[in-house]
């Protein structure tokens, strides 16, 4: 079958840290020996089985995210249009019989609106959703409906997500996004980890943006006297680095991919304070390379929680993450 995935955020080489689970699907397709084709802004063009078509949208659909870029530079929303159009012409070119589209908008929405002929699945990975839900709701529903035509199915990656997408639905038309939609977590592929990085630190990594509340984690890290190592960029960089002043608090910058897993493996835990994920691509590396996680409760990672004992839930403030992270260093 002749498979399409299509996304705003897939890397541009094996160690770019950049949506990793959507080219462990488009992998995991091409083993079964499926014909697929990567529609992003500059996809890898190098892993067997699978041809890349990239939109140059990089301006805008890049690290640390379309909303991170846009806000800092306006002007950067500008590329959506001509980016979205471009993806939409290489489908079309690639003819393909089934699209997956990496977030409804606009992966789905609007790019797969001239793909008539084949079958649709769409993956929401919850960026998406906050959008929908941010639109009036004769606006959203108008959207829905749209995505919900022809539609194989519509994939969660945490069940909260689902819920949130429901909740603001009526109707006929949240019956048929029940119908049609499912959860599942996103994939993660932690072969390519590089040797541990010892040092019996403490680890957080993702995008420095406020909703990842960094900020609690420096202040837990230096209640708890233990060592914090932080990975990722972003715009809060600089106020993070001066609230850590003073503290066991080294910034890592953006690392690659391999260099990025490496420093989990040899961290004592993974922290994730974050307000605002779905389902963690970070705490699912972590317990894939068996660090044990101390994260606030988003997303389904409580729901994880009840299933994996190395997921401790505590409450989103500095005191009770220290507190956590001190019986982690008395074991």
């Amino acid at each position: 079958m002749k498979i399409a995935h299509v996304a705003t955020s897939y890397p541009r080489d094996p160690d770019d840290p950049s949506g990793h689970f959507v080219r462990a699907e488009a992998l995991a397709d091409a083993w079964r020996g499926h014909d697929v084709h990567v529609v992003a802004p500059l996809p890898y063009a190098r892993d067997p089985g699978v041809t890349a078509h990239p939109f140059f949208g990089e301006q805008l659909f890049a690290w640390p995210g379309a909303v991170a870029r846009g806000g800092a530079r306006p002007w950067r929303w500008l590329a959506a249009a001509p980016a979205v159009g471009r993806g939409a012409l290489a489908l079309a070119h690639v003819k393909p019989e089934l699209v997956v589209s990496h977030w409804a908008v606009p992966c789905a929405w609007p790019m797969t609106l001239g793909c008539s002929g084949a079958r649709r699945r769409v993956t929401s990975h919850g960026g998406d959703v906050r959008l929908l839900l941010g639109l009036p709701r004769a606006a959203r529903e108008a959207l829905v409906a749209r995505l919900v035509e022809r539609l194989s199915e519509w994939t969660f990656v945490a069940r909260s997500l689902r819920a949130s997408m429901l909740e603001g639905l009526r109707g006929a038309l949240r019956a048929a996004v029940e119908r049609v939609s499912t959860v599942r977590a996103p994939a993660v592929d932690v072969a390519d980890a590089g040797e541990a990085r010892a040092g019996g630190h403490i680890a957080i990594v993702g995008r420095l943006v406020r909703s990842k509340r960094v900020d609690l984690a420096i202040a837990a890290a230096r209640e708890a006297r233990v060592p914090l190592v932080v990975v990722g960029d972003g715009p809060e960089e600089r106020s993070l680095r001066r609230l850590a002043a003073g503290a066991e608090v080294s910034f890592s910058g953006r690392l690659g991919r391999r260099d990025a897993l490496a420093c989990i493996r040899g961290a004592r835990a993974l922290v994730h304070p974050s307000e605002l994920d779905a389902a963690p691509t970070a705490v699912l590396e972590a317990r894939a390379l068996g660090v044990p996680v101390v994260a606030a409760d988003v997303g389904d990672v409580a729901l994880w929680a009840r299933t994996d004992p190395g997921i401790s839930i505590t409450r989103r403030d500095a005191g009770a993450l220290a507190e956590a992270l001190r019986a982690l260093a008395a074991r």
